[in-house]
């Protein structure tokens, strides 16, 4: 809008607001002038011949619909709903698989790319008795290996609603039972025990119970909107007859609806009850009469059965609604053209899944498009509040008839879920996500999608460093702010509607980045950016070398990468191993004292608060020993490795001289511990008086000893050292103190 505006002169800038309502106006018209204008002569060009009869039908159904909705006038041109998805991998009825970690990071990964989809709404199924604590202990007294609570489900849905809250979205919840054909939770036994109590203590507890779930999706997740009561038929079916009775008549739903209401305490979540779809317009009248409610709720699924066209039962129950109550809002809370005729409508022997696998097919993306399509423009005519697309698979993957006709219903769909998940992961869209997302962004809501880099130095001279931002709606010429965290970005520069530049300010960890414009909009990607810490040096070991250098160093520290370079001075040294706490190095020629630091290629350095030694005769040191634990009494072989180990060297157990000192070379000692208590240090002392500690103490037991090496090996060393001839790792003989003791097979020469 305000690029279209900067080609005039400073002097008729007062005609900005104005030229970007009318272009505003303009788009929003256009989308509506394409949903109006007949599509494509031929939307089953695709379909194969066993399905082109049922496929022309729907067409005509979808045809008769336009005309209906294109007759209805605008009342406000730029109006648009709230654009919803639902949130699969969250659903209620997956039960225990929703509790995994592997599925929290799959509902972090759909709930990212919904998020870029545009829309402003994510919706929650949470189904009834999954937070109510008498059905898990009903499920526990009938299986002792159950252990799963209500607080469980209850702490995962605080969680999601936690990363929908981050990302800026609201957040949609729509309360109902268990589905039990496709749950993974059979609530069959449970409700067979309720209604062992009789048709009014049934009704009682069901009503108490699932009163008492509402109550805690309003105080504990607080969300935007709350659906009490979704497709009450759907419900009754799903409890069952109790006596032969249905669990609720209409006008006991409503009483259920109120009953809840009244347990709740203030809040500011808009409240609503659903009709559902094939559902008596008893229901419409009764929920639009209630004062309490903010909304009534609908689901358009068939496109028409033997006595109506629910396409067509969307316009008059909305306009039934506001006739009641014109204040009242109405929400879709599911909507999506199943692929059934009239006939099938009725046909009890035509199982759910069978006619939700008939969905996956790619024939009938032109079909799923138009029909999203009229949605949208009855949500502009009606102006409801919010519109969710139930199947949000198919934004994201169709299968191809001739392959996926063989699948058995269930297997079809589950091929579908999975290809819409990979294709989700690498940001493929299917026509009919696109056409969804041209929609929610037409509605002007700003997406943040990526960084460019994504990370960056915490310190040195590159740590404000130039990152791209990738989304949609930016505004070009205006006053954006980008920030990370808290702290705003300098030299923020809107290149177009899709892209942004911008400086990273100072911080540190990962940071939520927010882009926020001047007209109130913002868009929110959370830990977008990462601070990559510089890296720390707690400790060079041993802290001398000889002069030829050679030998090996261990610098332990923080934040260390796989491609740090480690200075002696002004010398490289050679990098051996690598972790991110501690580097093995070879450490270069070199005299006197030298800093020794860890480099990282961002320019970021970790220097050493002290300084390696180099010496013509350096102390000795020792680096690890074993066994780490010994028994009081002493005489046990005791291993140790270490540098500068010269011949005739003496060991110490604290005070206490170690015998049968064999010196095997310049890295590896063996003795005899004597007797002792408690920790004492290991200490050695070269023939020309130099001496060195161990870096751990030994230890002495009074009890039975456990073979235990990690206590004489602080660095973590032990496996990988390379033995001189002679020596082996053994299976641990009796009194060689551990597994990764050392054993002599060779004889020794006494020194």
């Amino acid at each position: 809008m305000d690029s279209f505006g900067m080609t005039f002169t400073w002097s008729f800038r007062f005609l900005l607001p104005l030229l970007a309502l009318a272009a505003a106006l303009w788009q929003i018209n256009t989308a509506q002038a394409a949903a109006c204008t007949p599509p494509p002569a031929d939307l089953c060009a695709a379909a194969p011949a066993t399905q082109s009869d049922q496929c022309r039908t729907l067409a005509g159904y979808l045809a008769d619909f336009r005309q209906e909705v294109c007759r209805v006038e605008i009342p406000d041109p730029a109006y648009t709903p709230g654009y919803a998805a639902t949130l699969a991998r969250a659903n209620g009825n997956l039960g225990p698989a929703l509790l995994p970690s592997w599925n929290a990071a799959n509902v972090a990964t759909e709930l990212e790319h919904l998020a870029q989809l545009g829309v402003d709404v994510i919706r929650l199924d949470i189904v009834y008795p999954l937070l109510t604590p008498s059905f898990h202990a009903f499920e526990a007294g009938r299986d002792s290996s159950y252990t799963t609570t209500a607080e469980d489900y209850l702490a995962f849905y605080r969680s999601v609603v936690g990363m929908i809250r981050a990302r800026g979205l609201q957040v949609h919840i729509e309360h109902s039972n268990i589905f039990g054909t496709i749950s993974m939770l059979n609530p069959t036994p449970y409700y067979a025990s309720l209604k062992a109590l009789g048709v009014d203590e049934a009704r009682q507890r069901y009503r108490q119970e699932r009163a008492a779930e509402a109550r805690l999706l309003l105080t504990e997740l607080a969300p935007d909107y709350l659906t009490l009561l979704t497709e009450p038929d759907t419900d009754n079916a799903n409890f069952g007859r109790v006596d032969g009775a249905v669990l609720y008549t209409p006008a006991q739903w409503q009483d259920y609806v109120t009953y809840a209401i009244s347990r709740f305490p203030a809040h500011t979540t808009r409240l609503g009850a659903g009709a559902g779809t094939w559902d008596s317009d008893e229901y419409i009248r009764r929920f639009a009469a209630l004062p309490t409610l903010d909304y009534v709720d609908m689901h358009v699924y068939p496109a028409r059965g033997p006595m109506r066209s629910y396409l067509s039962s969307v316009l008059t129950w909305a306009d039934l609604v506001r006739s009641i109550d014109p204040s009242k809002q109405v929400t879709i809370g599911e909507a999506w053209l199943y692929k059934v005729d009239a006939a099938e409508v009725v046909n009890s022997s035509l199982r759910y899944t069978e006619i939700m696998a008939r969905d996956v097919y790619s024939f009938w993306e032109p079909l799923d498009i138009a029909f999203l399509e009229l949605l949208d423009q009855a949500a502009r005519a009606k102006q409801f509040a919010v519109i969710t697309p139930f199947w949000n698979r198919y934004f994201y993957a169709y299968l191809d008839y001739t392959t996926a006709s063989t699948l058995a219903p269930l297997a079809r769909m589950s091929a579908a879920d999975m290809t819409a998940f990979a294709n989700m992961q690498s940001g493929t869209l299917t026509g009919t996500g696109r056409a969804y997302q041209e929609m929610a962004l037409a509605a002007k809501r700003m997406l943040l999608n990526a960084l460019e880099p994504s990370h960056g130095p915490q310190t040195g001279p590159a740590a404000a460093q130039m990152v791209t931002l990738r989304g949609a709606n930016f505004i070009p010429g205006s006053a954006i702010r980008v920030l990370f965290g808290e702290t705003p970005a300098t030299g923020v520069e809107v290149v177009d509607t899709a892209t942004i530049r911008a400086i990273t300010p100072a911080g540190s960890g990962t940071v939520t980045v927010t882009v926020a414009a001047p007209d109130g909009r913002s868009a929110v990607k959370p830990a977008a950016y990462s601070y990559d810490p510089p890296p720390s040096v707690t400790g060079v070991i041993p802290a001398e070398g000889g002069e030829a250098g050679g030998n090996e160093v261990w610098i332990s520290g923080t934040a260390f990468r796989s491609d740090a370079r480690v200075f002696f001075g002004s010398v490289e040294a050679t990098i051996r191993s690598f972790s991110p706490t501690m580097l093995r190095v070879i450490a270069p020629p070199g005299s006197t004292e030298v800093a020794v630091k860890v480099s990282h290629p961002d320019g970021q350095d970790g220097p050493w608060a002290q300084r390696y030694r180099y010496s013509a005769n350096p102390a000795p040191v020792i680096l690890y020993f074993s066994p780490g634990v010994i028994p009081v009494d002493g005489g046990s072989q005791v291993y140790l490795y270490g540098q500068n180990l010269l011949p005739r060297a003496q060991v110490y157990f604290g005070a206490a001289p170690a015998t049968n000192v064999f010196v095997l070379n310049a890295n590896w000692i063996v003795a005899t511990a004597p007797a002792g208590r408690g920790s004492v240090p290991i200490r050695i002392v070269n023939a020309d008086g130099k001496q060195g500690e161990a870096l751990a103490p030994f230890v002495y037991s009074a009890g039975d000893v456990m073979p235990n090496t990690s206590a004489g090996d602080p660095l973590g060393i032990g496996p990988g050292l390379e033995l001189p001839d002679g020596l082996e790792e053994p299976d641990g003989p009796e009194g060689s103190g551990g597994p990764n003791a050392l054993h002599i097979y060779l004889p020794l020469l006494a020194q």
